[in-house]
């Protein structure tokens, strides 16, 4: 994973990639997402990690079955049309307080 800023999506595509070409790393993120979502991401950010009380979920698609996941954003908060963009394709998140892994929304 390259150095530089922290990018959520490249992140995840990595960690996809890797499950796609060990099966063992696959075996243990499927097994404890948490766990080894952790550990990649001190790998490459060694002073961050999951924060208590955050779960991690990995499913795998089948043939006839492929998820689409909606971001969360709380009701609360106004965030414009290009702000909610840059959410959708994870490079902003609303918990930059908690994760500190991306920007602050506008």
């Amino acid at each position: 994973m390259p150095n530089g800023p922290f990018q959520r999506a490249r992140f995840d595509a990595d960690l996809v990639l890797k499950a796609l070409k060990d099966d063992a790393f696959r075996a243990r993120l499927l097994a404890n997402p948490t766990e080894v979502y952790d550990e990649e991401l001190r790998k490459v950010m060694p002073d961050r990690s999951v924060p208590d009380g955050v779960e991690v979920r990995v499913v795998r698609e089948e043939d006839n079955v492929f998820y689409v996941v909606l971001p969360c954003v709380p009701s609360s908060m106004e965030l414009s049309d290009e702000a909610l963009g840059r959410v959708a394709r994870h490079e902003q998140t609303h918990r930059e307080p908690c994760w500190r892994l991306g920007d602050r929304p506008e």
